[in-house]
């Protein structure tokens, strides 16, 4: 079975984003990026059913600018036998297109499931894995929190978040199947590891060598801004506990505003 598993670089999540001097991007100056969230969680994933099961290969991909091969070389030294960077020179990649050039990528491969994260964490659109799954003509499972896949490696039983509790589903293989936090806890990378990922080469293609068919913009970004400051705390202790629960049912009704 071949196993490959979409990532993204992003943003580390511990960063104050800040908007650029044009408000349609963020600040990218000596930012630091990390692996998707997400997509560690799908890169965990495809590593257990590689221990699990015989004769799995394991390969991780990204869509964009050449310092993606740094979240490459995290998928390499988690466990990924093997890591291709597919050049696009923007830092802002519409979720369609990425689709488009792994759809490109991956029909001339034989792969039998596709894994994601279930949205990436800096444009939340949570849609390339499922266009993915349409373009190569795929079933898919979204937002999945437990994985089995069958012995004879034809069809997979995916435990999906649904608002109402979890929904369990079968489906055949090839599938693009999208990753939630609770399917697995990623490891840590070792020291070995980081060492044999840095020997490993990560094959650079550019997108014009796919098919990869129209990439018109189908939107413009018009604007970025930071969300809005938070209103300071209401701390209450002062009075009687009958006080204290008018007081703090004021606060909730007339500045709050939850009641």
């Amino acid at each position: 079975m071949n196993i490959l598993i979409c990532l993204k670089q992003v943003p580390d999540t511990e960063l104050q984003i800040i908007p650029n001097e044009a408000e349609n991007d963020i600040k990218r100056d000596n930012i630091k990026y990390v692996v998707n969230p997400y997509d560690e969680y799908a890169i965990e994933e495809a590593l257990k059913i590689k221990e699990a099961m015989k004769d799995v290969s394991v390969t991780a991909i990204a869509v964009g600018p050449e310092r993606s091969k740094e979240a490459l070389r995290t998928a390499l030294a988690m466990g990924c036998d093997d890591a291709i960077l597919i050049v696009h020179s923007d830092d802002i990649i519409e979720p369609l297109h990425v689709s488009k050039i792994l759809s490109a990528f991956a029909k001339t491969k034989e792969y039998s499931l596709i894994l994601c994260g279930k949205q990436a964490i800096d444009d939340d659109s949570a849609s390339v894995g499922p266009a993915l799954a349409g373009l190569m003509g795929w079933a898919q499972a979204t937002n999945v929190i437990k994985l089995e896949i069958a012995k004879d490696g034809k069809w997979a039983r995916c435990s999906r978040q649904i608002e109402s509790g979890t929904a369990i589903i079968e489906c055949t293989l090839p599938a693009v199947i999208t990753a939630q936090k609770g399917l697995n806890e990623p490891r840590y990378v070792s020291l070995p590891g980081i060492m044999k990922a840095k020997k490993k080469e990560i094959p650079l293609i550019a997108v014009d060598t796919l098919s990869v068919g129209d990439l018109s913009p189908a939107f413009t970004i018009l604007h970025f801004s930071r969300p809005p400051e938070r209103k300071s705390e209401h701390r209450i202790f002062a009075g009687s506990i009958q006080q204290v629960v008018e007081q703090t049912i004021s606060v909730l009704k007339e500045e709050v505003k939850v009641l």
